[in-house]
């Protein structure tokens, strides 16, 4: 069967467990122990699941052949790893380090997840105010981006580890750790100039880009797709070629309408206006300002499906944070829980719809083994279908 909520179960049992993760913690918040017993379940329950999946996704049609090909580092021949054209150079001799212990591909998969893992534990106990509920969040925006895009989810680690600098101030290890995330993938320079707005916008800014960005987005005024037509041209070569393909495909540059992402981002931005004193602070600059350009990504240059879903990615990690604290915003319980519960609702609807295809059944080779083959019939007999009906 191409599509069925079965196949979504172990990805909404796996966010139940996290729902209950998030409750325990926000119920002992003052309990050191049990807080530290949750981050604990967080990180296991996270690389159980991710870390020993099967062939699960679309991606690992493209790395599985890429890294049973990759020479050892500094093995003979490990040169020319670096004429896989698909990869850049940081993946390539990423790939080839962890061949030098293992050439088998469910091992690299487990090392990613194990780096992705320790990078968001880091990450959410530096800047989340609730742990498990930043672990939930995450799980529920970037589970496609976890499973199918190794590339973007080093390069988005690794800017998740330069906040810090950002607020610090210190330029040289922003840099150093922008310059190894672009090397990873390229897309990471859209997050660079985040260093140079160290303070948050003036709350009339958001407004501004939600109310325009709005009548745009509703009235489906399309004026991104010949400035991008136009920007193709002037460069020329694949350039033109590339803008062309996207600009004339049904798949990527379709507009978007009314639907439950887009209520969803309203009534972030009414909660982030309404809670704007307390949530301008040093510690969320930074994801003020991402929030800030997802929502100009969305609302602004919504006829351009690719860069919503490429660029908006990346400053969707501004949610990580942003939701927890608006959730401590709320002065009653009930009114914080209320809202805590909207989100986890949200997310659970988010998965079910994410992972309602064949490709994502999930599998785990500590139950089932490696099933390679079979898993590349499921992909050529469905590929073409799923893409034809999205």
């Amino acid at each position: 069967m191409l599509y069925s909520y079965t196949y979504s179960v172990p990805y909404l049992l796996l966010l139940s467990l996290f729902i209950l993760l998030t409750v325990v913690e926000y119920n002992y918040d003052n309990n050191r122990k049990i807080r530290q017993c949750v981050r604990i379940c967080c990180c296991a329950l996270f690389v159980l699941f991710f870390g020993f999946r099967g062939f699960v996704g679309w991606d690992w049609v493209n790395y599985y052949p890429a890294y049973q090909e990759i020479v050892p580092l500094f093995s003979r021949g490990y040169l020319n790893n670096y004429d896989i054209g698909t990869f850049e150079g940081g993946f390539v001799t990423f790939m080839s380090v962890v061949k030098l212990i293992s050439s088998n591909y469910h091992f690299f998969i487990l090392v990613c997840v194990v780096i992705d893992v320790s990078i968001l534990h880091v990450f959410f106990k530096r800047h989340s105010s609730n742990y498990a509920f930043s672990f939930l969040i995450f799980i529920a925006l970037y589970l496609g981006a976890e499973l199918d895009i190794l590339r973007n989810m080093k390069s988005i680690g690794l800017f998740l580890l330069s906040v810090k600098y950002i607020q610090q101030r210190r330029f040289l290890p922003y840099l150093l750790l922008m310059t190894l995330a672009f090397m990873f993938h390229s897309s990471t320079l859209f997050l660079f100039p985040l260093y140079f707005v160290p303070r948050t916008l003036p709350r009339q800014c958001f407004i501004v880009v939600f109310v325009v960005g709005n009548l745009l987005y509703l009235s489906q005024i399309a004026y991104m797709a010949p400035l991008i037509s136009e920007g193709g041209r002037f460069l020329g070569g694949k350039y033109a070629a590339l803008t062309g393909a996207y600009l004339n495909s049904d798949l990527y540059a379709q507009a978007r309408g009314i639907s439950i992402g887009y209520l969803e981002r309203t009534l972030t931005f009414v909660l982030v206006v309404l809670f704007y004193k307390k949530l301008n602070t040093r510690e969320h600059a930074v994801f003020l300002n991402m929030f800030l350009v997802y929502l100009f990504i969305n609302l602004w240059m919504s006829e351009i499906t690719i860069l919503v879903d490429r660029i908006g990615l990346l400053f969707l990690l501004s949610y990580l944070v942003l939701w927890p604290a608006v959730a401590r915003c709320f002065t009653l319980k009930s009114n914080r829980m209320l809202f805590v519960g909207g989100i986890m609702i949200y997310s659970l609807i988010r998965v079910s719809i994410c992972s309602n295809n064949i490709l994502y059944r999930y599998d785990n080779v500590l139950l089932t083994g490696s099933n390679y083959p079979e898993r590349m019939y499921i992909m050529d007999r469905y590929k073409d279908q799923l893409l034809n009906s999205n």
